[in-house]
């Protein structure tokens, strides 16, 4: 071999190594689908479907069963205007303007009238029961007592008017205390409800309103003077009077000692909280403002209050959280379904009755009491994956963290198709997709059959299959063709959206264990265009293909290989005899270099 042939025979072969190694490398994946995984801890909300889901817990590191929220589960139609109302078993009785009026509240969601009773001069304000009892604070006509041994037919027993407008009663044993807008305090002997007698009374000029006994002590709302304090220790057929507390004349309307505190709402506003520890002394310590607040009962850590707020945020049942008395804070406020104000109510056990214009409603306000959870809920995600449209979703496997106490389950359920189709996958278990699509969702329904239990999901994942993105379809130059230039143009179809493909050209055969080129090309169709920066010389037949990249980094199926062959025109430079190779760049200029010295070196 001439020092010609080789130092030439080493450039092609260096020309060859410079075009295997300094193109990018991509892993090409076995045949078969493709796996990948999606996990889900809920500290946020990014893939909750908010349009379909009511589970709660998203964002908060774990999903489970919504509390069930306070509702109004029955009411009815009360053709005058209840103000007030107390219970005694399974009867519920409601004073209005101009008539008393009796529901069976045996069950809650079924309520229905019993009774109306009516009496001249009779204007039902308040009511208290005692026993067999039922007083009635009768407005301009005084005081009325009713037996009410058979409560769908009360009947009349005594009644007495010393002045004013009676709008407020409380019965503590054989004493009933009476307060009359206008007139002060009524105090009466109801030893024999049948013969009742005027003990004593109060009255300093002040409008009175309403009224609690607590202890040894009575509690009343003056209008304008805010809270009075009675003593009842020597004689409580002769209340003493102590002292008042001003509320900043706001309109003190209703009140409740709970413990050591007084509750009291007021028509213009809020709600004030008065420590009571020392009756003599009361003081003014928590406070919530809002437009206004007539009844009040307070039940656990709550104040409910009947609200009139023609704004609507306090319109209707009202629920304050008064477990820090000198800080109350709004819980909620629950709407009447006529849209009124409420006017006058009671809790009893689970359920809150509220009085409002022509309507008695009853409120399940259990929630606020227990934790007590909806008997089912969906939780449901958003897209947690998607493919190009030239590849599918093929199988999904969910797992999960997840609590499920006793008369608890969770059903899990996959989609390929965007929640077109929703298909029950069991957890731990690869599930097949009848389906198959290009976007991944999964869906969760939890359920209890006990109010009391939930289940709780603390953090998924799906492990997913999908199928290899297909083969981009070539189109130059043909399979067998031969090309006159060194740096031929290939051409393929662009395989739907997808915009970067990995292009081969292998030296050896169709099965490219020795590449002479592994380029990277993004380009955008209909045609994709690439002409690579080597030179084909002639004689010897070179295998190219072309596989797609997803946005994801996944390779493809690769399309059939196609052989191309590049014969050189003759010339007086060609070397013949040589093995042809791929020459790019700095590899082609240096042959033509060390040829060109060669030659010229003979010539001397």
């Amino acid at each position: 071999m001439t020092k010609r042939t080789k130092f030439t025979t080493l450039m092609l072969s260096v020309a060859v190594i410079c075009i295997i190694f300094c193109f990018p490398t991509m892993h090409v994946s076995a045949a078969g689908d493709y796996s990948s995984i999606f996990t889900e801890t809920f500290s946020t909300s990014t893939y909750r479907d908010a349009g379909n889901t009511n589970a709660t817990g998203w964002g908060t590191g774990s999903i489970r069963l919504p509390s069930k929220p306070v509702t109004c589960v029955s009411g009815k139609i009360s053709d005058a205007v209840p103000k007030e109302v107390d219970i005694s078993g399974n009867y519920a009785f409601v004073p209005s303007q101009s008539k008393l009026e009796v529901f069976n509240i045996a069950d809650p969601l079924n309520m229905y009238s019993v009774a109306n009773v009516t009496r001249a001069g009779m204007e039902p304000n308040a009511v208290d029961i005692e026993g067999n009892y039922l007083y009635i604070a009768g407005g301009n006509g005084g005081f009325f007592v009713y037996n009410i041994a058979t409560p769908t037919s009360p009947t009349y027993v005594s009644s007495a008017d010393n002045g004013g407008v009676y709008v407020d009663v409380k019965v503590s044993g054989t004493t009933a205390y009476c307060t009359a807008y206008s007139g002060g305090l009524h105090v009466y002997n109801v030893t024999n409800p049948a013969s009742i007698s005027r003990t004593s009374g109060h009255n300093d000029g002040s409008t009175m309103y309403g009224l609690w006994i607590a202890g040894n002590y009575l509690y009343i709302t003056e209008t304008s003077a805010g809270l009075a304090v009675y003593n009842l220790t020597a004689n409580p057929k002769a209340p003493v009077y102590i002292t008042k507390l001003s509320l900043d004349s706001d309109f003190a309307k209703d009140v409740q000692v709970v413990g050591s505190y007084a509750y009291v709402s007021c028509d213009l506003r809020g709600m004030h909280v008065v420590d009571v520890a020392n009756p003599a002394a009361p003081a003014d310590v928590g406070y919530l403002d809002f437009p206004r607040a007539y009844d009040i009962h307070v039940a656990g850590n709550y104040a409910f209050l009947a609200g009139d707020d023609m704004m609507g945020t306090y319109n209707g049942l009202v629920v304050l959280d008064v477990s820090v008395p000198t800080a109350p804070t709004h819980k909620g406020t629950y709407p009447l379904p006529s849209g009124d104000a409420a006017l006058g109510l009671i809790v009893s056990g689970n359920y809150t009755y509220v009085c409002s214009a022509f309507h008695f409603d009853c409120f399940d306000v259990s929630p606020l009491f227990h934790d007590v959870y909806a008997p089912s809920a969906t939780a449901q995600s958003l897209q947690v994956a998607s493919r190009a449209l030239s590849s599918v979703f093929v199988s999904a496997t969910v797992t999960l963290t997840a609590t499920t106490p006793a008369s608890t389950q969770v059903n899990l359920f996959v989609s390929a198709d965007a929640g077109a189709h929703w298909e029950a996958a069991t957890a731990g278990v690869e599930h097949l997709f009848a389906n198959q699509g290009t976007s991944l969702r999964w869906r969760a329904v939890l359920g209890s059959s006990s109010p009391y239990a939930t289940p709780t999901i603390s953090d998924l994942a799906i492990n997913y299959t999908f199928s290899k993105i297909q083969a981009p379809t070539l189109v130059s130059p043909a399979d067998g063709a031969s090309v006159s230039t060194p740096t031929p143009q290939f051409t393929w179809d662009q395989l739907g959206t997808l915009d970067t493909y990995l292009f081969q050209v292998s030296v050896d055969s169709t099965a490219f264990t020795t590449l002479a080129i592994n380029q990277t090309v993004v380009g955008a169709g209909p045609t994709i265009t690439f002409t690579p920066a080597s030179a084909i010389t002639g004689g010897h037949v070179y295998y190219w293909r072309v596989a797609a990249i997803d946005a994801d980094g996944n390779l493809g199926e690769f399309s059939p290989a196609r052989d191309v062959q590049y014969s050189a025109p003759a010339g007086p430079d060609q070397v013949s005899g040589y093995a042809p190779a791929l020459i790019v760049g700095v590899a082609t200029v240096a042959i033509a270099v060390g040829i060109h010295r060669m030659r010229a070196k003979g010539r001397e």
